[in-house]
């Protein structure tokens, strides 16, 4: 399988655990306004050509992310983790 598959199959999961945590909160207008400052850097440095800048942004934001959901996706299902290493709770 190539990268681009693996992207998104990678992609496509992250995205779905973000609905699942998503629709369970909202963001307070001071936090969605953080966040979209840094969708717009992260932006910026693309349309400019600052690849090193851009890489470092993205990693910093899917980092920050991946904490976020971490905390948020626990209640979710508090037998199992993002990683996959533990086994799904029973219904």
């Amino acid at each position: 399988m190539g990268a681009i598959p693996l992207l998104i199959m990678a992609l496509t999961s992250i995205m779905e655990l973000m609905r699942r945590v998503l629709r369970r909160r909202t963001l307070s207008s001071e936090r969605t306004r953080f966040e979209l400052s840094k969708h717009w850097n992260l932006l910026k440095a693309i349309k400019t050509g600052g690849a090193e800048l851009a890489g470092m942004l993205m990693d910093q934001h899917l980092r920050r992310s991946l904490e976020r959901l971490e905390e948020q996706a626990a209640p979710l299902d508090t037998k199992s983790t993002i990683d996959g290493s533990a086994q799904p709770e029973k219904v």
